[in-house]
């Protein structure tokens, strides 16, 4: 790179100008430093005259008042109540008030809990509620709440209108408990809309705290203004008594209020007129109609007194007025003027008040003014002269940094490498400067022996990892070069990537790719692994390392020794990927070679002692330095034991002796022994001893490493194995799992996760702890550790009913009397939800997808994830439209109404392809004919839908069930919902044609077949567009159910 001169001239002239310009500017500016502060001042809260003005501490203003006739009616009353230690509290009805203001309330909280004994029973129970009463008080509770519950195996409900939130919180130890962290370990917390006037929470408990009676014996529920709630972590969930009193103490219900209930037009033709004169009224946005009252600009007091709003004087206060020299009050306002003989406006803030000028005062003004020019040309001069002169020995100074950093060298050996992956950018100091906010303390990521690691941001809003050296030698020159070299060969995903080099500071600056979550030493040694370490990852990390080590030895256009492996020097991004770093002790090896002779270099504990006593490096030494690695992740020891005695105290050393004395059970980590096999780890640790060989020759290659590590994380995951698939969805897997107690299960995993499908997770395991129904799928529980979310459900074996309707799997088994009972029992399912649990569920997404089938073919209602709880007091939640092309409700996705109809309607969609055997969406049909509802009910209309029923339904059938079958078919796919029959209605009428005679034996038969792609049950289409089919690409939302095959 070659650093050109500066042309001093442009540059000089560019200075001046610029700096004459902004020097006028200030001159121009200078007069008009005098600039002043507003003043808001604050309304003091007023009382109706001959009334108390306080309670206790609380000043009570109108419209509120103490007693019957200082309020503005008997919702504003305010009883103060006199205790028997003489203190006084005021009560609106039976609620401590702690504030009163312009808009809200803050009044004493009401905590609900439940405690538990160590065998699980209740032997403590407060359900705390609060009331704001009828129309006649104007409260509601305030979206400065929040609703938190804070246990660690706690269920809690509250609703309202229009929403209903069901919060969950659990720990599976202690260390979960953090202080500050309320999002579902031990605290759960939720914002609430405002409006609502009932708060009436509903505590329960999975498993009555048996699991963490040690340190939570009880959960508390309640709802408390957001800014003065803090988490304080186990010291909250471990003791009721002290959480209590802090909640009590600190964290006060904001209630808002208005006048009324009209708006501020409807209220101004009222004779009940609230806001006197030089008032103005403002319509109230607390949920429930009503207004509030203010004193306009200029004026202060209290709006809902005669005469309450009083003029503020802006003139006996400079810093309330912008007025120069005179300044004359007006009601609600103020002017300014200048005295005789000045002109202009005599504002501060505009022109001011220009005086009169004199020949004697023109004549000095103008010699001031000639001084002033010349005084700031000769200073203008002799910046621009410093300043150029700096410039000119910073350009001089970079050139030198340039060649001591061995910028030439560099560039020489760039020049003459071939193959290399791409160019290297070089960047400027001041780039590098301004990316890390000029080396600032807070971005530092990592200190070391030789230098310090920054985070910085680019201009094109990259964040990277600038290594920046404390001081610089030869050796060090040497060492940045062969990195940049060795990393300009290197196109691998498992390695960081160099972005580039700065040469123009006083020492050199490598960037690189910022890899976010540290390395793996800290993981495996300082607690930052606890959570996702496990045996499965710690083999894939391995595996990842080995992969890019054999790439380095093997398929490199020259093989690369990196002469420094260990677990500090192998970083994991925001998905725990392995990266291998630092390369700067790195050789390039020719091919003809099969060693080189070095100074030795590495790290204590890792270093290769054959490479020690020799100084000849081989691929064989990174073998070795990998074993002492695979010796951490398998033991969770150091590499240097410092606690053990001096012939154990090299991890290496005392893994081997550990083998061979039959002990290394002992010293494996016990996690990695509760989760591996014996097997597993038995190849493990023969694969850790080979690698540890003292000899190079008797090590295996990187690449017989990878390969076996590969081998034994397929046998440790089963590699989520094809043959394991029951179910694909564009955002997800199903598998087919074996538990550990050979319970075999269906296991949902995520592609990917994002914040709508964390809900729809949350969603669905709430809904499923409500449910216990033999025609549900269980839940046996989730898992929170994997990068993605999983669900375990029941294996239910035989498949959906869609694939058994459509796709041949039911031609031996789906007789008429069959399909009845099927239909019987997805009814009654469906009636349960919706009329006989606890609280009335909506499932949102009925289809034959989301009816699995056991081993003796009994219905199983599947995919919860877009289901809806009802409140009892409710028929209807608006809501974001969702479900699936051809069982939509079309009054649904008008209206975003969700009701238990809408349930009826896909219902009916499900018993009219059990009748006719034809798919919800005929794409072989024309556009009037193509959605199997439409033309279902234009079939029975037109007498022509015994040419669309299946065969074997004809055949089986008798005509009075098909015709009363047909019938509630219809009812069912009504266009308005309170048409429709409800889903017990339902579910009675399919019992009764059960019981009806006359159902003939069964046969097989030919079936017409639809060229057509099959639903998946592992998705909803999204509700923009009908031509969208349920096996598009385009915008899918996924449902944690499954599909086996």
């Amino acid at each position: 790179m070659d650093l050109k001169h500066m042309n001093l001239l442009p540059y000089q002239i560019t200075c001046f100008y610029g700096c004459v310009l902004l020097l006028l500017l200030l001159l121009t500016l200078a007069p008009a430093q005098n600039t002043t502060s507003s003043t808001s001042i604050k309304a003091a809260n007023t009382t109706k005259p001959g009334c108390r003005k306080r309670c206790g501490n609380v000043t009570v203003p109108y419209p509120f008042g103490i007693g019957s006739d200082c309020a503005i009616n008997s919702g504003f009353e305010v009883i103060c109540n006199v205790s028997t230690d003489g203190t006084q509290k005021p009560l609106i009805g039976s609620i401590e008030v702690y504030d009163i203001s312009d808009a809200e309330l803050r009044v004493k909280n009401a905590i609900a809990w439940r405690c538990y004994n160590e065998n699980g029973s209740m032997y403590s129970e407060n359900l705390n509620w609060m009331y704001l009463g009828g129309s006649i008080y104007p409260y509601s509770f305030s979206a400065r709440n929040m609703f938190i519950l804070v246990g660690c195996d706690d269920n809690a409900l509250i609703t309202g209108p229009n929403f209903g939130y069901n919060c969950s919180t659990s720990c599976t130890s202690s260390n979960d408990v953090i202080e500050g962290k309320c999002m579902g370990n031990g605290c759960y917390q939720v914002h609430l809309p405002r409006g609502f006037k009932n708060f009436t929470p509903t505590i329960s408990s999975t498993r009555n705290h048996t699991d963490v009676w040690d340190f939570n014996q009880c959960g508390s529920a309640f709802l408390g203004e957001v800014d003065r709630f803090h988490f304080r972590g186990l010291e909250d969930v471990s003791n009721v008594t002290t959480f209590y009193k802090s909640i009590m103490a600190s964290v006060p219900i904001v209630l808002d209020w208005a006048i009324g209930d009209f708006t501020c037009t409807q209220a101004q033709d009222g004779k009940d007129y609230a806001c006197k004169e030089n008032s103005e009224c403002v319509d109230s946005d607390a949920g429930f109609g009503g207004y509030r009252c203010s004193c306009k600009p200029g004026f202060q007091g209290n709006p809902y007194l005669t005469a309450g709003c009083q003029d503020v004087d802006e003139c006996s206060d400079p810093s309330a007025n912008t007025c120069e020299k005179n300044c004359t009050n007006t009601p609600g306002s103020f002017y300014c003027s200048c005295p005789d003989g000045y002109t202009d406006d005599g504002k501060k803030d505009g022109r001011s008040c220009i005086p009169p000028y004199t020949d004697h005062q023109s004549l000095w003004t103008k010699f001031s003014l000639g001084t002033g020019v010349g005084s700031i040309s000769l200073v203008v001069v002799i910046t621009l002269l410093y300043f150029c002169i700096k410039k000119r020995k910073l350009i001089q100074a970079r050139e030198k940094f340039f060649q001591q950093n061995g910028g030439l060298l560099l560039k020489e050996r760039i020049a003459t490498k071939e193959g290399a992956v791409e160019a290297t950018r070089i960047f400027t100091a001041e780039e590098l400067k301004k990316a890390t906010n000029n080396y600032a303390n807070d971005r530092i990521l990592g200190h070391g022996g030789n230098g310090i690691v920054y985070r910085g941001v680019l201009r094109d809003t990259r964040i990277v990892a600038i290594k920046k050296s404390r001081t610089v030698d030869e050796s060090q020159i040497e060492q940045f070069i062969n990195e940049v070299l060795i990393l300009t060969q290197i196109n691998h995903r498992n390695v960081v990537k160099l972005f580039g080099c700065c040469l123009e500071d006083e020492v050199p600056l490598l960037v690189y790719e910022y890899v976010s979550e540290g390395n793996l030493y800290e993981h495996i040694h300082n607690q930052r692994g606890v959570g996702w370490l496990t045996w499965q990852n710690r083999l894939r990390i391995a595996a990842e390392i080995a992969t890019t080590l054999a790439y380095l030895h093997s398929f490199a256009s020259m093989p690369i020794i990196h002469r420094d492996v260990k677990s500090a020097n192998i970083l994991l991004d925001n998905v725990y990927t392995a990266k291998v770093a630092d390369f700067g002790a790195s050789r390039l090896i020719p091919l003809d070679q099969t060693h080189v002779a070095t100074l030795v270099q590495g790290t204590s504990g890792y270093l290769d002692p054959e490479y020690f006593r020799t100084s000849q490096l081989t691929d064989k030494s990174d073998v070795y330095s990998f074993g002492v690695v695979l010796a951490e992740l398998l033991t969770g020891l150091k590499p240097i034991i410092r606690a053990r005695s001096e012939e154990n105290k090299n991890l290496a050393d005392f893994f081997v002796l550990s083998m061979n004395s039959n002990s290394l059970f002992h010293i494996i980590d016990h996690r990695v022994l509760r989760e591996g096999s014996l097997e597993q780890l038995q190849k493990m640790a023969e694969l850790v001893k080979n690698c540890l060989q003292p000899h190079g020759e008797d090590r295996p290659t990187m690449k017989d490493v990878s390969i076996e590590l590969e081998e034994e994380l397929k046998k440790a995951t089963n590699n989520y194995a094809n043959d394991r698939i029951l179910g694909h969805g564009g955002n997800g897997i199903v598998y087919r799992g074996v538990l550990r107690d050979t319970r075999i299960v269906a296991i949902k995993k995520s592609r990917t996760v994002d914040e709508s499908q964390i809900e729809q997770f949350i969603n669905e395991v709430l809904i499923l702890t409500q449910i216990n129904h033999r025609n549900v799928v269980k839940l046996f529980g989730c898992c929170l550790e994997d990068e993605v979310p999983l669900l375990v459900y029941e294996y239910v074996s035989e498949g959906n009913l869609y694939e058994h309707i459509h796709n041949q799997r039911g031609v031996g088994w789906l007789t008429w009397q069959n399909r009845l009972r099927i239909a019987a029992e997805i009814a009654t399912t469906l009636a349960y939800l919706h009329s006989f649990a606890s609280m009335p569920i909506i499932h949102r997404d009925v289809k034959s997808a989301n009816i699995l089938l056991d081993n003796v073919y009994t219905a199983k209602v599947a995919d919860f994830g877009a289901s809806r709880l009802i409140p009892l007091d409710q028929t209807h939640v608006a809501t974001l439209v969702q479900g699936t092309s051809g069982y939509l409700d079309p009054e649904y996705f008008r209206t975003s109404q969700l009701t238990d109809k809408s349930d009826v309607y896909s219902f009916g969609v499900v018993l009219a392809e059990l009748l006719t055997g034809l798919k919800p969406i005929i794409r072989a049909r024309s556009e009037e004919n193509k959605n199997l509802a439409d033309f279902f009910v234009l079939s029975m209309n037109s007498n022509s839908l015994f040419h669309i029923i299946d065969h074997r339904v004809l055949r089986e059938g008798s005509l009075e069930q098909l015709q009363k079958m047909a019938e509630l078919v219809k009812n069912c796919l009504q266009p308005h919902g309170e048409d429709r029959p409800t889903m017990k209605d339902v579910s009675i009428e399919l019992e009764g044609l059960r019981k009806v005679t006359g159902i003939s034996s069964s046969s097989q038969h030919e079936q017409e077949e639809y060229d057509q792609d099959e639903i998946s049950d592992l998705y909803t289409v999204p509700i923009n567009s009908y031509e969208n089919t349920p096996n598009s690409d385009s915008s899918r939302i996924m449902h944690p159910t499954y599909s086996p095959s």
